[in-house]
C-alpha cells in the first residue's frame, strides 16, 4: 500500500474568506474506495482519506486528501478468495469420492458374502457327511457356480483397477451382429409399426 498522493484545500478555495485563523480540530470524514484506470489500461484500487481541518468556531478551515494505492493489496485479498472457493470445492468432492468410495466397499462386501455364503453352507454339509447322493451333486454344482460368480467379480474388480490406472488392454476383433441385432430390430418393428416411423433392417 503505497499513497499516490495528497490534496490540500484552504477555505479560500472552498468559498470562504481567508482570515488567517489558527486551526485548533481535525476531523476524518471517512475511508472512500474506488477503482480507477493508468495510461497504460491497468487497474489500480484506490483508498481515499478525508480530513476536515476546523477552526476554534467550527469553521471550515481546509480539507486534507490522502490517496493511498491498495491495488497489491486487493488483488491479494481476491486471489485468498479464489483459493477458498478451489479449496472448498476440492474438500466437496473429496467427501463426495470418499463416500462414494464406502458405498462401492458396501456393496462390494454384499456381492462377495453372498456366494461365499453358500460356499461355506454347502462345503460344511458335505464335510459332515450328512447328504444324500442327490444333495451332494446339487452342492458341489453351487460351491462351483458361486465359485465361478466371485472369480469374474475379482476379475472385474483388476478390471476397474486397470482403467484406473490406465493399463486395461482390449483385444477388438469383428463381431458379427447380425444374430442378436435382428431379433431386437424386429420386435422394435412391431413397436414401431403403430407409430409414423419408417425402419428397415439391413
Amino acid at each position: 500500500m503505497s499513497p499516490i498522493g495528497s490534496l490540500s484545500l484552504p477555505r479560500s478555495k472552498l468559498g470562504g474568506p481567508a482570515n488567517g485563523q489558527t486551526t485548533s480540530r481535525v476531523r476524518a470524514t471517512g475511508v472512500l474506495r474506488n477503482r480507477n484506470y493508468a495510461k497504460d489500461g491497468s487497474v489500480l484500487h484506490c483508498e481515499w482519506y478525508n480530513s476536515v481541518l476546523t477552526d476554534d468556531d467550527g469553521k471550515l478551515v481546509s480539507v486534507l486528501s490522502q490517496v493511498l494505492d491498495v491495488t497489491a493489496r486487493k488483488l491479494a485479498e481476491e486471489e485468498r478468495a479464489r483459493l477458498l472457493v478451489r479449496e472448498r470445492q476440492a474438500r466437496r468432492e473429496a467427501e463426495e469420492a470418499d463416500r462414494l468410495k464406502d458405498e462401492f466397499l458396501a456393496t462390494l462386501s454384499h456381492e462377495l458374502r453372498t456366494p461365499l455364503t453358500s460356499v461355506l453352507g454347502w462345503a460344511s454339509l458335505i464335510r459332515s457327511g450328512d447328504v444324500s447322493a442327490e444333495n451332494f451333486a446339487i452342492g458341489l454344482e453351487t460351491i462351483e457356480r458361486n465359485a465361478r460368480l466371485q472369480a469374474r467379480l475379482i476379475d472385474d474388480l483388476l478390471d476397474v483397477s486397470r482403467i484406473i490406472t490406465g493399463n486395461l488392454r482390449l483385444d477388438l476383433y469383428p463381431t458379427d451382429l447380425a444374430p442378436w441385432s435382428r431379433p431386437l430390430s424386429m420386435r422394435c418393428c412391431r413397436r414401431l409399426k403403430r407409430k409414423p416411423f419408417k425402419w428397415s433392417f439391413h
